[in-house]
């Protein structure tokens, strides 16, 4: 059988992956990515049988996430795309007064949008200097359904979009934090280190340390 080897370069503003994809998740207004993929593929049939690797970069951009109605802005990020697994290696933005900085893995999102076969669990760490509580209020209610946009036609982008969201509405979220300073209201801690799971919009506190009032 051929074999077919090739690579695919772009760079591209981050508004363009409103309209490719189709996706309400997030809702870029600015910034620029850049995108490198390497494919080797082995057409058999109708079959592309095609393995794809490479990064993705996010320089400066502005968003909304649609699920929580929530801004960020100053989005860097490095993303690094597998066969299978997707891995931000390093993301920072801002929300409201928050800095955040993460890390994270979502396994099997490729072969879930293949072919709807995942681990449906999204791991993230995020580190932070100071958290304003205040900013995250909308992130704790119930996540919100994201209609879909309407077309006359469905491109294939638009179907990958739509299996996207569905990956973030049944996958398990767990979270490691690690954070200098935490404050809401007239409450403030310092040294906060945990791990939060949440499923089926419930959230559950594993285990939580942090340092109040001269106490721990």
């Amino acid at each position: 059988n051929p074999v077919i080897t090739t690579s695919i370069v772009s760079n591209f503003p981050l508004t363009h992956i409103n309209r490719i994809s189709g996706s309400q998740v997030y809702n870029f207004t600015e910034g620029t990515g850049s995108i490198l993929l390497h494919v080797i593929a082995q057409p058999e049939g109708k079959k592309l049988n095609a393995v794809v690797e490479g990064n993705l970069k996010i320089t400066n951009g502005k968003a909304v996430y649609g699920p929580r109605s929530m801004p960020f802005n100053k989005i860097n990020a490095s993303i690094k795309i597998t066969d299978k697994d997707i891995y931000i290696e390093n993301l920072t933005c801002v929300t409201g007064k928050s800095i955040l900085e993460l890390k994270g893995n979502a396994p099997g999102l490729i072969d879930f949008i293949r072919n709807g076969k995942a681990d449906l669990k999204l791991s993230w760490t995020i580190k932070s200097p100071h958290i304003f509580l205040q900013d995250f209020v909308t992130f704790l209610g119930k996540r919100k359904s994201i209609s879909p946009q309407k077309r006359k036609s469905t491109p294939k982008f638009y179907q990958e979009g739509s299996k996207f969201e569905k990956y973030l509405e049944a996958c398990e979220l767990d979270l490691h934090i690690d954070v200098k300073n935490i404050e809401f209201e007239n409450f403030s801690a310092t040294a906060i280190l945990g791990n939060i799971t949440m499923a089926d919009n419930d959230w559950h506190i594993n285990k939580m340390q942090m340092k109040h009032a001269d106490g721990q």
